[in-house]
């Protein structure tokens, strides 16, 4: 449902664009051939070590952040953690990052920081989060929805539980404790 109202919304904004936004659409983009040299993809980048100056690996690269131009303008680095599992996530100037060639199928990325400026920086929070963010918080409240599913469904059962004993005349085992919060 909120996918079709989305549709229509779009559908509807581009019918009030009218020919213009079309017009515009067919004649004003230049389709690119190819990569040019010295250009990055930065999906490519993603999961990348980054060094320091002294060759140490400082972080990972978890993503670049695109200012309203389209330039790039922050690069955001996993901190500490195991695998970007208890990561922290630091936001540095794009332009302090140095992009070095491939060495041993691995592109090289160098920040002139150290581990411990990296752990005293803030935390960069991501206020448009992307597909997987927004999977794991709806997984997140599903999670929830079972839980509260499953104390109720559990506490049902204990009072038919009890329901019998009585009719039994107490010889029905105990129910089981509900599950905790």
């Amino acid at each position: 449902m909120k996918r079709s109202i989305a549709v229509l919304a779009l559908a509807s904004s581009l019918a009030l664009a009218g020919t213009t936004y079309f017009a515009h659409a067919q004649t004003g983009v230049s389709f690119q051939k190819g990569q040019v040299q010295g250009e990055l993809a930065t999906a490519r980048l993603s999961g990348t070590r980054v060094f320091n100056a002294k060759a140490d690996v400082i972080g990972t690269i978890y993503d670049i952040v695109l200012g309203a131009d389209g330039r790039a303008v922050t690069v955001v680095i996993n901190v500490g953690g195991f695998a970007g599992v208890g990561a922290k996530r630091v936001g540095l100037p794009y332009s302090a990052l140095k992009v070095g060639p491939v060495v041993e199928g691995s592109r090289v990325l160098l920040v002139d920081v150290t581990k411990e400026q990296l752990q005293a920086a803030p935390a960069y929070v991501i206020t448009d989060p992307g597909r997987i963010e927004r999977a794991g918080k709806k997984a997140k409240d599903w999670l929830n929805i079972a839980k509260e599913k499953a104390i109720e469904l559990g506490k049902q059962a204990g009072e038919m539980v009890e329901g019998m004993r009585e009719k039994a005349g107490g010889s029905a085992p105990a129910p089981a404790p509900a599950p905790k919060q």
